[in-house]
């Protein structure tokens, strides 16, 4: 019974540290060799975000319909919520590194917005533990619960004349672990979430690819 509860604490501080770490590695992404799309200016609706994260109104942006371009540089959130910087730098990697050909002469762009955000409890015996100890399981570095997060993204390009030539969604969804001593970890699920329907996109891409090119390369 010893070896089983210690097993179980080494592995929730182990997870701990893993939630706690910097989030580098999940905004890292890898150039991939598959058929890229032609240059396309990525664009990312930040209203859709907002909505989502920050749970308030919308902000009103100078950009038509809410739509930021950040063909030259990521938009920064001082006072906002740091996820939305997240999705924006991803997007803008998914694109110029996995999606399309960074060089050369736009052919049109590429334009993102989330859809749909949900983050749910989940069946969870954490909770019960922190009250059966008083709390003192919590102070002790235990998570306090675990939640779930569901991401639905949409992603629909244009030709130069602004004509619609694709549209696409994807679900991604994480799980993580609720506590004092795991900052990053709404961060870190919302990120990967998100990551997720990037790549289940990036297979409707790949199979779409010779008549997205010819769309795009329409006069």
């Amino acid at each position: 019974m010893l070896r089983y509860l210690t097993l179980t604490l080494l592995a929730v501080l182990l997870t701990g540290c893993y939630s706690s770490r910097s989030l580098v590695h999940e905004l890292t992404v890898a150039e991939s060799n598959a058929k890229r799309l032609p240059a396309l200016l990525p664009a990312i609706d930040h209203i859709s975000l907002e909505n989502a994260y920050l749970e308030q109104l919308a902000a009103v942006y100078n950009e038509p319909d809410g739509y930021a371009d950040i063909s030259s540089q990521t938009v920064a959130y001082a006072q906002g919520d740091a996820r939305i910087n997240d999705v924006t730098t991803l997007f803008e990697r998914m694109v110029k590194d996995r999606w399309t050909d960074p060089y050369g002469q736009a052919e049109g762009y590429i334009d993102c917005r989330l859809t749909y955000y949900d983050e749910t409890d989940t069946f969870s015996p954490y909770p019960l533990l922190t009250f059966a100890s008083l709390g003192l399981s919590m102070m002790a570095g235990l998570p306090t619960g675990r939640r779930n997060i569901i991401a639905e993204v949409a992603v629909e390009i244009y030709d130069s004349h602004e004509g619609l030539v694709g549209r696409y969604h994807a679900i991604g969804a994480c799980k993580f672990l609720v506590g004092s001593y795991r900052p990053q970890a709404r961060r870190r699920a919302n990120l990967l979430a998100v990551r997720e329907a990037f790549f289940k996109i990036e297979q409707h891409l790949i199979q779409d690819h010779d008549h997205l090119s010819r769309a795009l390369a329409q006069p």
